[in-house]
């Protein structure tokens, strides 16, 4: 019981919760617009080099995660965002973005364009005909993919670890060093 009066009182675990916290929410709905976005475009678009995009996107999620947090924290060192919060939420972003592409994407696949055209058959302009029927049935898509969003940051330790800093620190990244440096069971 000790451990866990510990932890509750402890500030450094609260921060670390909180920024994660922050972290997620800003990670999942910054993703969820992009994958949108951008899984409206894979499926109902058509351009040429379509499938170099797509695997472009999907990319994050061969590579190494060490591989690519090297590469970000140089880039970021230069640009100034290594250490910051919004450095740790674009890094996070990476590999959150080809997940909820694939899932707002799959449900996107599965929806049938025959409710929008009935719905501009009926006088809705295509905007209007996709805000009210395509988005409403779509939204379960979204949902899960922020949720996928949002697990990817609360989870994320390698990009932590390069871009983080000395101050700011997340639960996983909280936890590891405890597990490396302090060994304390709180």
């Amino acid at each position: 019981m000790k451990w866990y009066a510990e932890f509750a009182s402890s500030d450094r675990w609260f921060d670390a919760i909180s920024t994660s916290l922050a972290l997620g929410v800003v990670v999942a709905v910054i993703v969820t617009l992009i994958s949108a976005i951008t899984a409206i475009a894979m499926v109902r678009g058509r351009f040429p080099g379509k499938n170099t995009v797509m695997s472009l996107i999907l990319s994050p999620l061969i590579i190494p995660h060490v591989v690519l947090a090297v590469g970000l924290w140089h880039l970021f060192f230069v640009i100034r965002l290594s250490g910051t919060f919004w450095g740790v939420a674009i890094a996070h972003m990476i590999p959150a973005i080809p997940l909820t592409t694939i899932v707002i994407a799959a449900n996107l696949q599965s929806f049938d364009k025959g409710l929008e055209q009935v719905a501009r058959g009926l006088g809705a302009s295509p905007i209007r005909a996709f805000a009210l029927i395509t988005v409403p049935i779509l939204r379960p898509g979204f949902l899960v993919g922020a949720f996928f969003g949002f697990l990817v940051s609360l989870d994320e330790l390698v990009f932590t670890l390069f871009l983080a800093g000395y101050r700011l620190r997340t639960l996983p990244l909280r936890l590891w060093e405890d597990l490396h440096v302090r060994l304390d069971p709180v």
